[in-house]
C-alpha cells in the first residue's frame, strides 16, 4: 500500500505545467487582432525642424501617409510622388523668400494635404502651393497665410492644370499680382467647398482669379476684406477676354 501512495504523489505536480504552457500561446492572437483590424494611421512620423520633411518624402513610397508633428517644417521643394501629408494641430510648412512652401511639378500624381498651414512662401506663382503638373490634388482643412506671388499671381495657391478639390480651408493675408489667394490658370478643373477668403490682396481679383479655359465651382465659400484694384473678390476671364 505504501508503494501505491508514492506513485500518486508525482502525478499531480506533473499536470501543473500543462496550463502554464498555454499562457504564451493565447496573447499572440490577441496582439495580432487589433493590428489586422485597423490600418495604421501613419506610415511615416515626421518630426518638426530642419529638413526632416524633405528627407521623409525622399524615402517615402508611393501612396504613403506622412504625419507631420506640431511645429515648423522647412518647405521650398517639390513633391514628386503620390502621398498624403497630414498635420497634427499646429503643423506648419514654411516657404522661403524665393520659393513656394510646396510645389507639384510632375504629371500623374495624386496628392492629398490635410490639416496643414502653408505660410511665408514667396514665388513668381503660388507662394503657398504651386501646381504645375497634371494630376489630382485634394486639400482638406488647410490654411494658406502670408504667402506672396508678385510676378504671376496666386499668393496662396497657383494651379495650372489637373484636378483640384479644396474643402474647409482658409486663405488669409496672401498677396499676388493676379489672385491674391488663388490663381486658377489655363486648364485646371477645380472645386472649392466651405472655404474662407479674408484679407487677400491683388491687382486683379483680390481673393481669386480664374482665366479662360478654367472650370471652377465655389460652394458655401465666404469672402471678406479682400482688396483688388480690378475685382475685390473674384475676377473671371471669359472667352474673348471679358471680365465678370
Amino acid at each position: 500500500s505504501s508503494h501505491g501512495k508514492n506513485i500518486k504523489a508525482p502525478i499531480k505536480p506533473a499536470a501543473k505545467p500543462a496550463p502554464s504552457a498555454k499562457v504564451p500561446v493565447s496573447p499572440a492572437p490577441a496582439q495580432l487582432a487589433p493590428a489586422g483590424g485597423k490600418a495604421p494611421v501613419c506610415d511615416v512620423q515626421v518630426p518638426a525642424g530642419g529638413t526632416a520633411l524633405a528627407d521623409a518624402l525622399a524615402k517615402a513610397t508611393t501612396g504613403a501617409r506622412l504625419c507631420l508633428a506640431t511645429g515648423d517644417h522647412k518647405g521650398g521643394f517639390a513633391i514628386d510622388k503620390s502621398v498624403t501629408l497630414v498635420g497634427e494641430t499646429g503643423a506648419v510648412i514654411l516657404g522661403t523668400k524665393r520659393a513656394s512652401a510646396l510645389r507639384i511639378d510632375d504629371d500623374g500624381l495624386a496628392i492629398r494635404l490635410e490639416n496643414l498651414t502653408l505660410r511665408g512662401g514667396n514665388a513668381d506663382a503660388g507662394g503657398g502651393l504651386a501646381i504645375f503638373g497634371r494630376g489630382k490634388v485634394t486639400i482638406e482643412n488647410c490654411t494658406f497665410s502670408a504667402n506672396k506671388a508678385g510676378l504671376v499671381g496666386g499668393g496662396g495657391m497657383y494651379a495650372r492644370t489637373g484636378l483640384l478639390n479644396v474643402a474647409n480651408s482658409t486663405f488669409d493675408g496672401n498677396e499676388g499680382r493676379q489672385g491674391g489667394a488663388v490663381f486658377l490658370d489655363q486648364a485646371v478643373k477645380s472645386e472649392f467647398k466651405r472655404c474662407t477668403f479674408t484679407r487677400n490682396k491683388a491687382e486683379m481679383g483680390g481673393a481669386m482669379r480664374a482665366s479662360e479655359g478654367v472650370e471652377a465651382s465655389l460652394r458655401a465659400c465666404q469672402f471678406s476684406d479682400n482688396v483688388g484694384q480690378d475685382g475685390a473678390s473674384i475676377v473671371i476671364i471669359l472667352c474673348g477676354g471679358n471680365k465678370g
